[in-house]
């Protein structure tokens, strides 16, 4: 789990503003991405996806799921190195 205030001693801004600057590049995504790859699924695209998740996992009914991506952290805080591999 990371610290409450991890962000605020890495990054050397206040709370507020770390909300401020999230929001705010939360919302660009948004705007920028959001008419093509954040659009709700059609009918026959939730059909493709469900049977395809039940094809390779074996779970039936699953539209979508959480999943890992791993990449590397060249400026992870020494503290941190390791604790979230698996």
């Amino acid at each position: 789990m990371v610290m409450r205030l991890t962000f605020r001693d890495y990054f050397q801004m206040s709370t507020s503003t770390a909300k401020l600057c999230f929001s705010t590049f939360v919302n660009d995504i948004i705007n920028v991405y959001g008419g093509e790859y954040l659009a709700l699924p059609t009918k026959g695209q939730v059909n493709q996806i469900t049977t395809l998740h039940e094809k390779v996992h074996g779970v039936s009914g699953m539209f979508g799921s959480l999943d890992c991506m791993h990449c590397t952290w060249h400026r992870c805080p020494k503290a941190y190195h390791g604790a979230f591999q698996g």
